[in-house]
């Protein structure tokens, strides 16, 4: 008769513990991110260095360019801003396309605050589409506020 007490116990103790064991053994979304841009990174700088990848590496390297696109949209938005920023460098010196870089170079600045914060895509998601609606309208202000209140 004592045995019925155990066995709510029991199972109650692996209700808890399963899924907390199934979530420790899953390596974290930034975890994932890193690896990815890591090894991304590797074979980037050793082609910028004028290094040979086979064409499996370079698949390789395309395909983590992807997943870093679909998988770290804050990294994505802020490598668009550095990018439209040094088209605006290269191009005419206008007083106009002067303000519009100084304001990208501040906007990419607080995106990469965020890079590496998100602990979910989801999150990181939310984080880069706020801070597009900012980029869009060059919004420096409030993305500094913004960015200040998070």
């Amino acid at each position: 008769m004592s045995s019925c007490p155990v066995k709510p116990v029991l199972f109650t103790i692996l209700l808890v513990t399963s899924p907390w064991g199934l979530l420790a053994d899953e390596p974290s979304y930034h975890d994932k991110i890193l690896a990815i841009s890591n090894r991304y990174r590797a074979l980037e700088n050793r082609k910028d260095l004028g290094g040979s990848l086979s064409p499996a590496e370079e698949t390789e390297r395309q395909c983590l360019l992807g997943q870093l696109i679909d998988q770290d949209p804050v990294s994505a938005l802020a490598q668009e801003i550095v990018a439209e920023f040094q088209a605006l460098q290269q191009g005419s010196r206008q007083p106009e396309e002067r303000a519009t870089a100084d304001k990208l170079l501040e906007l990419s600045q607080i995106a990469i605050r965020f890079e590496g914060r998100a602990s979910t895509l989801a999150e990181a998601k939310s984080f880069a589409n706020v801070l597009r609606k900012f980029v869009v309208r060059r919004d420096v202000e409030g993305a500094r506020a913004w960015a200040n209140a998070q």
